[in-house]
């Protein structure tokens, strides 16, 4: 029996149909499958390079603004410690008066032509030393800044600082100093206790001790200072002199005085003005001092303190320290100057102002305590107290310059 064979026909194929047929068996897809996630991950590759670029650009501008930023705070840094000691006011032997310090203005234009980095560091820097904008803090570091000098001062084994204290009715008294302020009626006592030459003052050398960027102690005049002895030896002088004045109505109008807050000196500072007569005019002079530190003991923010008791019972039975008030801090206790009133909101909007008013701030501030002009901006805190009425009472009871010391 034979195969019987028949035609079979057989179907041709387009070269596109063969094509799609290809592509349309499992190893083709498989193919097609990893070069799409190859081309995927190159994508991702290209664009992780890419932003990586982008990034290492971005840290390297961020790290070049941090140097420049840290260069810039070592710059003032260095820059504060090098004006720390620079005198708003030098004596002119010429006029005999106190000027404002040519070297100030100079000193004012290492703030010109800042770059805006620099700007910052200067403000942090200048707030860093010196507590603004919080005015309890400057008016902390103010009061530091006095401790620190007169410690310094007994540490000398030359002298010894018994008592100091300055105007509780000042705005560092207050609690409300702004930077470069002075302490109003600063008085220093101490006691020689090495007979070796003075090269300087103790007033002098407490005031060139201390930071002027932060408490001004040269404006116009340094702090005064006496020795204890001698400020004994002019409150017994008034003693012995009291009773050609004190007439029972002088006593009651003295003692009344001491709580008078009205605007006159001439009036509160009578017991005063009605002892000068009685002086020459070192003897006013020393007298005037004394009676600075008898009120600064009565009633002044003490820092210094170590007077013997029995001495301090024989300074409070005087008529000086009884009577003594040219300096008024009992009556004026419960008067706030205006200029202290506008701190609290000065300082609020030193808070909320942008960098450039900021960086003008602390550039005024720094121009006050170098006893240069400032500009004025609303709620001026630079205002200064009519000083006619005073300035007269001064007139009255002693004489500048002191003779001696």
């Amino acid at each position: 029996m034979g195969l019987k064979i028949e035609n079979v026909k057989q179907r041709t194929y387009t070269a596109r149909e063969l094509q799609n047929k290809e592509k349309s068996t499992p190893v083709e897809k498989k193919r097609k499958e990893i070069s799409k996630q190859l081309l995927l991950m190159g994508t991702l590759a290209g664009l992780a390079i890419l932003g990586g670029g982008v990034l290492i650009v971005k840290n390297v501008k961020i790290k070049a603004r941090k140097r420049a930023y840290e260069d810039a705070v070592l710059k003032f840094r260095n820059w504060f410690e090098e004006i720390k000691s620079l005198q708003s006011y030098i004596w002119d032997g010429g006029t005999n008066k106190c000027i404002p310090n040519p070297d100030a203005a100079e000193c004012l234009k290492k703030l010109d032509n800042l770059t805006p980095v620099e700007k910052k560091a200067f403000v942090n820097e200048y707030c860093n030393m010196t507590g603004f904008p919080d005015i309890t803090a400057v008016s902390k570091n103010i009061n530091n800044e006095i401790i620190g000098a007169l410690n310094k001062i007994s540490g000398d084994g030359k002298n010894k600082i018994v008592f100091a204290a300055y105007d509780s009715n000042c705005s560092v008294g207050r609690n409300a100093a702004l930077p470069g302020s002075d302490c109003d009626g600063l008085f220093i006592a101490y006691e020689k206790i090495s007979e070796a030459p003075e090269y300087s003052s103790v007033e002098v050398m407490a005031g060139d001790l201390m930071n002027q960027r932060i408490i001004n102690s040269s404006g116009m005049h340094y702090p005064d200072a006496l020795k204890l002895d001698d400020l004994m030896f002019w409150i017994a002088k008034v003693d012995n002199l009291f009773e050609k004045i004190a007439t029972p109505e002088k006593i009651i109008e003295y003692k009344n005085n001491l709580q008078y807050d009205g605007k006159s000196y001439l009036k509160a500072a009578q017991f005063n003005i009605d002892l000068a007569p009685l002086l020459n005019d070192t003897e006013k002079n020393f007298v005037c001092r004394a009676g600075f530190f008898v009120e600064n003991l009565r009633a002044g923010k003490v820092l210094v303190n170590h007077i013997p008791h029995h001495i301090l019972t024989s300074i409070k039975g005087s008529a000086l320290y009884i009577y003594s008030n040219m300096m008024r801090q009992e009556g004026l206790a419960g008067k706030v100057k205006p200029k202290i009133k506008n701190r609290a909101a000065f300082c609020e909007r030193f808070s909320q102002a942008d960098d450039e008013e900021k960086f003008n701030i602390c550039r005024n501030l720094l121009k006050h305590s170098l006893g240069l002009k400032t500009e004025n901006y609303p709620n001026d805190p630079f205002e200064k107290f009519d000083m006619g009425d005073i300035l007269e009472m001064y007139r009255k009871v002693s004489t500048f310059p002191a003779v001696g010391n």
